[in-house]
């Protein structure tokens, strides 16, 4: 009896820790293998897969403070896609690869470049080659395989080639109209000019402009002056115009011989007013230091960005169609990443060609049908508003820019810091047409300027 007693404790303690034991066994190793497994899925959804983006343009050379920052732009945008976890295009997450190449502004490496990005099989390309045989020679290649180029150029023949994958800026065609326009009646109202050109770099862009001005406002051309890519002495050239004496200089240069020429001006003591476009500003601070304060104060040129530090007041926010929030985004990772003195908006400009790639892609549902992401961007107006409302257009392939003409003061020499102060903006009135929109902020004119009545300007309380 007192066995079947003891046997019965020791059936009932067993009982009750066998009940104790279960949900603790139950809550161990079974959910640790279910967490296992939902991590597990969890990986499996969130695997990000991997594009490429081609960058291919002149990284040295003559041009390539313009080309560098185009590819700066679309790592600062790799960055940014990486901390936001990738992007989605059909369900599937991805970031990118970037695959660059440097053309050194040489049409036959532009060859070598397009096979190189062909076989590396990227979506898209940014800042394809900034010469006219460049972008026909990599057309060749890339065109049949329906590869957008997203380029760096302005020229007339590439636009009226209607090239299926090509993309540009407007056309000099285009730009010489919203020129014309501030240097007209209502802009500066200037009546004679001189023109200082780097020979093949803007073709026919001085042809175009002087007609333009001449046959719609009735400036007269009285000076042109032509040097190489790559010059570095402009005293005697600017002599010759200095002695021809017209209102204006229009710089049609790049950066590094505008800073020079604007130098140069002042050390003959040649006051002058120049006027270009996103010469200096796209550069940054080493074509300030080079050109010096008493070179790059009082400079005119249109810009579709600012300078570091600039707040924007909501007229220039609207004007350009910047995202506040975006642009300040991308500033701050391109001071960051490389400092003020690789500061440019072409960086911005980078940056929003391969973010337009990006939308097309997820647009078309697809990364490897290269014909379904062509027909998003010839067909579909996409904006992008990191630095600039830039929307690709339907049919005239080339994108809409918004610019504002200001003039610079230098802040800190040593550095390269500067200011800008915005006189007023031109704005395209359609898509694919010469139609602008000039809107004045305050009266600026070159009698005023010549006179030396201009704060801010070279001239000013000496004029010439």
């Amino acid at each position: 009896m007192k066995r079947n007693k003891l046997l019965t404790l020791l059936i009932g303690v067993c009982l009750v820790l066998a009940l104790v034991a279960l949900p603790l066994m139950t809550a161990c190793a079974p959910e640790g293998e279910e967490e296992e497994e939902e991590e597990e899925e969890e990986e499996e959804e969130e695997e990000i897969k991997t594009i490429k983006i081609g960058v291919m343009c002149a990284l040295t050379g003559p041009v390539g403070p313009h080309g560098l920052p185009l590819l700066q732009g679309v790592q600062i945008l790799k960055r940014h896609i990486d901390e936001d976890g990738g992007f989605l295009v059909d369900g599937q997450r991805y970031t990118f690869e970037i695959v660059e190449f440097d053309t050194r502004y040489d049409p036959k490496l532009c060859v070598t470049g397009a096979q190189m990005m062909l076989e590396e099989g990227v979506i898209g390309i940014v800042g394809a080659p900034m010469n006219i045989a460049g972008i026909f020679a990599a057309h060749e290649i890339l065109g049949p395989a329906n590869i957008p180029q997203m380029c760096h150029t302005i020229d007339l023949e590439v636009k009226e080639a209607r090239m299926s994958n090509v993309f540009e800026y407007e056309s000099i065609e285009e730009r010489k109209v919203y020129v014309g326009q501030f240097l007209g009646p209502d802009g500066l109202d200037v009546k004679t000019i001189g023109w200082m050109e780097s020979i093949g770099q803007f073709p026919d862009l001085v042809e175009l402009y002087s007609e333009e001005v001449a046959t719609k406002y009735g400036i007269e051309t009285i000076a042109h002056e032509s040097f190489d890519i790559g010059a570095t002495d402009f005293y005697t050239v600017i002599a010759k115009v200095r002695e021809a004496d017209p209102d204006v200089v229009y710089l049609a240069a790049g950066a590094t011989e505008a800073a020079l020429i604007l130098k140069q001006r002042m050390e003959l003591g040649y006051p002058v007013q120049c006027v270009g476009i996103d010469v200096l500003g796209a550069a940054g601070a080493p074509m300030v230091r080079l050109g010096g304060k008493a070179g790059i104060d009082g400079h005119i040129e249109s810009v579709w960005n600012f300078e570091p530090g600039k707040v924007y007041t909501d007229w220039e926010a609207e004007v350009l169609g910047v995202d506040i929030e975006m642009h300040d985004r991308w500033l701050e990772t391109s001071l960051e990443m490389f400092g003020l003195d690789w500061y440019s908006p072409y960086q911005g400009t980078g940056y929003t060609w391969a973010q337009l790639l990006i939308f097309a892609a997820q647009r078309a549902g697809t990364v490897t049908d290269q014909a379904a992401i062509l027909h998003e961007l010839e067909n579909t107006p996409l904006t992008s508003g990191c630095e600039l409302a830039v929307e690709l257009t339907p049919d005239c392939h080339h994108w809409i820019v918004r610019w504002v003409w200001v003039m610079y003061t230098v802040t800190d020499e040593a550095i390269g810091s500067f200011t800008t102060k915005s006189f007023g903006a031109s704005s395209p009135i359609a898509y694919c047409g010469a139609d602008w929109e000039l809107t004045m902020l305050e009266e600026l004119k070159i009698a005023d300027i010549r006179a030396g009545l201009v704060p801010g300007s070279a001239a000013y309380g000496v004029g010439y």
